[in-house]
């Protein structure tokens, strides 16, 4: 009964997400087998009926650049004409405080990605000079990469982030960006992801990290076996809702 409730939960996802279903399909009913005597299902052995890249995924992390990471937009960066701490992120405080920020979830074992419309050429200088690359990686999805899904990020994400993965559970992704569109269209992709919407310029606040901290703190310790010591957020985190200032534009 296990086996066939988490198919049910899994095919749901798949027909609710359209071109993902091929490959997601594929990943589902690789962990199944069927009694070719009885017909009956049953888990593979090993895969206590979910797929082992999914039950072993860490927390992912998916953040915008421009605006989000970033306090401005930013159409082109010459690192040798411009200071990237006074001039991209905001000022020393906020450079010193995102950097410990991103380097603490880093630390306790969460996954961080870069998701943007800006280049990953841009991306990447920007990080080296803010001293966050060794953090992200090559996890960096730019232009390039949502251009290929007519602009769509959250599309972007599923087929190039997720899939490769083995489809994490929802809950255990985190999103997050300036854009009510790009959030919107996210929670209607992946229902049940943790969304956060990023208002009124400068990039990600303290009380947005914060939000991030207690979702990172709820899955982490979940993962762990613990109890989190937080509210779990995800009940708001489906509505697009983290407090007033947060709200979605109807």
């Amino acid at each position: 009964p296990g086996v066939i409730t988490t198919c049910l939960a899994r095919a749901q996802w798949i027909v609710a997400n359209g071109r993902a279903g091929s490959r997601a399909m594929c990943v589902l009913f690789s962990h199944v087998r069927v009694d070719a005597n009885t017909g009956a299902f049953g888990a593979r052995p090993g895969s206590e009926g979910s797929p082992p890249a999914a039950r072993a995924a860490p927390p992912l992390l998916l953040l915008d650049f421009d605006q989000t990471l970033t306090a401005r937009e930013v159409s082109l960066f010459d690192p040798e004409t411009e200071d990237v701490r006074e001039e991209v992120l905001g000022g020393k405080d906020r450079h010193e405080r995102v950097g410990a920020w991103l380097a603490s979830l880093e630390a306790r074992g969460v996954e961080l990605c870069v998701v943007s419309r800006n280049s990953k050429w841009t991306i990447r200088m920007v990080l080296e000079c803010a001293g966050w690359q060794a953090l992200f990686g090559d996890r960096i999805w730019g232009g390039e990469d949502v251009h290929r899904y007519n602009e769509s990020k959250s599309a972007c994400v599923v087929h190039e982030i997720l899939e490769p993965r083995g489809m994490p559970l929802a809950v255990d992704v985190a999103f997050v960006d300036d854009d009510a569109h790009n959030c919107r269209d996210m929670l209607t992709r992946l229902p049940g992801a943790h969304v956060t919407l990023v208002q009124g310029g400068g990039g990600l606040s303290e009380r947005h990290m914060a939000v991030v901290d207690a979702w990172a703190e709820e899955r982490l310790a979940r993962r762990a076996g613990a109890k989190t010591s937080r509210p779990a957020p995800a009940d708001q985190a489906i509505k697009g809702l983290h407090d007033d200032s947060d709200r979605l534009p109807v």
